[in-house]
């Protein structure tokens, strides 16, 4: 019997919806044939902003994309027969264009602008497996000019995790090339791969050819706007070359509350307070550098994020505090408890997704969307229908942070990012069919985690070797307590930290569970090993070359440090669930 779940009179918020696809040139992809034209004008019609990726225009054949005449059009102009972007913006939103920066070998396109009275920054990228220098480049231009939401689309030319972002992980020295750049350009952005952050286990790709098939197109967001994000999917259509991938904003408009901004008017300055009481204290002696603070600063956006404090990033970027390095100081050395000043304040907030039955499951087995929800650990009992009949379910809560914190939060994860790297194998471990099996390590990401100290203790000794007890002695004073349990610690989605803390948590568990005698790859939120068949302590029936994934799970009714083994997973036969904390 199907569930009957409430109506709700109100209607998903409006979304702004997006496609970015590499099309192998534009006037080709206009030749390919009436189906193929219609196919690429019924996926335009369905978004409001288009980025496309080698559009090989040329001078003399700017006519092929002025025949779009239904958009607002902004492209690059380089060379008929490769690179070239494109951003195309429908003319059904109010759209108001305030700068444009285009790469002189249409490496990208950056739109400074206003679509339905809110502010965006839209990139369209396209990595060229040569071009080593355009991702810096294109970041301190956003660095410097980007201004409200940061949306960056295209076409990387590499892939983030070998493992499951390619059908075989066998090394592609084009791929390694160019994957250096692309994470210091995320990291200076402190950018999400929002497709892989959404859908986590699954595999699907977006560029097929015959050696290999890869996911190397991308839409990027920051860590802290990925609450805005409504859907995110790779579009499964007939293609022998790039697939598109769609993206759907959620355009909410975030009122401030009034009584947040007269409370912390009467609470002191958190720099200046800490500055009178610091006195002369050489600067030399600081373990937070003057430069750490700056280039944080630096990757910060300007959205319109809610702070506790009401101080927007703006008033940072224009006018840095020098009493900053000596407060952060004082949070790492323990002198300043930021739990009694509230220093972690944070505003949450609950997301939604909002979705149709067809949305999440296509799968015969599946008569009704409660049974799908329960056999895939959802909580079902929140669940509503909307008259629009669509339903929305309660997805994460998300924390807004004051800037000072985030600023603090962003130097120790980069730091904490550098040691992880430091221990990463120089290739990726090669599996095969016959011998040896890949174990995977995930970090399911819908809750906020409250984590058992000594598990964070336990896991940054196992990898920093300098510096490892003032690392601890940070982030014991500035991540959030839980109330209920004085042990734990939260990891909260919005927080800098979180991200990395988990990969700590997931290279500690593997090694455990592997008893130390393999190698383990982190790839952001996946920790994999290779290791022989014979020495694979669980049960593997039949011969072929099996993947087993093991997740780190967050659920009420299971007890940390217990191993829980259920089936069902879409992507192998085996899934288990270690839980290292439990859902707060």
């Amino acid at each position: 019997m199907a569930t009957v779940y409430p109506t709700m009179a109100v209607t998903a918020p409006k979304v702004l919806s997006f496609l970015s696809w590499n099309l192998n040139g534009l006037a080709s992809a206009l030749k390919e044939g009436k189906e193929k034209k219609e196919l690429m004008s019924k996926k335009m019609d369905e978004v409001d902003v288009v980025f496309f990726q080698e559009t090989h225009i040329g001078e003399g054949n700017e006519k092929l994309i002025q025949r779009f005449t239904d958009w607002h059009l902004h492209y690059t102009t380089y060379d008929t027969a490769r690179r070239g972007v494109a951003t195309l913006v429908n003319r059904k939103v109010h759209f108001s264009l305030k700068g444009e920066i285009k790469h002189n070998d249409g490496g990208y396109l950056v739109l400074i602008c206003e679509i339905e009275g809110q502010p965006y920054t839209l990139v369209s990228v396209y990595n060229h497996q040569t071009d080593t220098d355009i991702l810096r480049e294109l970041s301190s231009v956003l660095q410097e000019h980007a201004s409200g939401m940061l949306v960056i689309g295209g076409d990387f030319n590499t892939v983030l995790n070998p493992y499951i972002d390619k059908t075989s992980p066998t090394p592609n020295q084009d791929h390694l090339k160019l994957l250096p750049h692309l994470k210091t350009f995320i990291r200076s952005l402190q950018l999400v791969d929002v497709w892989r952050r959404r859908i986590e286990n699954n595999r699907f790709y977006t560029f097929h050819c015959k050696k290999n098939t890869s996911r190397i197109d991308y839409f990027f967001l920051p860590e802290e706007c990925l609450w805005r994000v409504q859907k995110c999917e790779i579009e499964d259509i007939p293609s022998d070359d790039h697939l598109p991938i769609s993206l759907q904003l959620n355009m909410e408009v975030i009122r401030k509350d009034p009584n947040l901004d007269s409370e912390d008017q009467h609470r002191p300055d958190y720099e200046t307070s800490v500055s009178v009481c610091m006195g002369n204290l050489s600067f030399s002696l600081q373990w937070i550098k003057d430069d750490d603070i700056i280039e944080a600063i630096k990757s910060l956006q300007m959205s319109d994020t809610p702070r506790p404090n009401g101080r927007p990033v703006t008033s940072y970027k224009s006018n840095y505090c020098i009493d900053l390095q000596s407060l952060y100081n004082k949070i790492t050395d323990g002198s300043f408890d930021c739990q009694s000043h509230q220093f972690n304040k944070s505003i949450p907030k609950q997301t939604f997704r909002y979705f149709n039955m067809a949305d999440f499951t296509t799968d015969p087995e599946y008569d009704d969307l409660g049974s799908f929800l329960k056999d895939n650990a959802f909580d079902n009992s929140n669940i509503r229908k909307s008259s629009d009949n669509k339903f929305s379910l309660p997805w994460q809560i998300f924390h807004f942070f004051n800037v000072n914190y985030v600023i603090l939060a962003t130097i120790l994860a980069r730091r904490l990012e550098m040691c992880l790297e430091s221990k990463q194998p120089e290739k990726p471990l090669q599996p095969d069919n016959e011998k040896y099996l890949a174990m995977y390590y995930h970090f399911i990401q819908r809750e906020t985690v409250a984590v058992y100290w000594q598990l964070i203790e336990n896991s940054l000794e196992n990898v920093v070797t300098n510096d490892c007890e003032k690392y601890l002695k940070a982030l014991k004073n500035i991540l959030k307590n839980d109330p209920s349990r004085p042990q734990h610690k939260l990891l909260c989605h919005g927080c800098p930290l979180t991200p990395v803390l988990r990969s700590f948590l997931l290279k500690y568990y593997a090694e455990k569970d592997l008893n130390r005698q393999s190698q383990v790859c982190v790839y952001g939120d996946y920790a994999i090993s290779v290791v022989p068949r014979e020495k694979c302590k669980y049960k593997i029936e039949g011969d072929g070359g099996y993947r087993i994934i093991c997740t780190i799970a967050t659920a009420p009714h299971l007890t940390r440090d217990s191993l829980h083994r259920r089936s069902g997973s879409p992507s192998s036969p085996f899934f288990f669930d270690h839980i290292l904390s439990e859902r707060y």
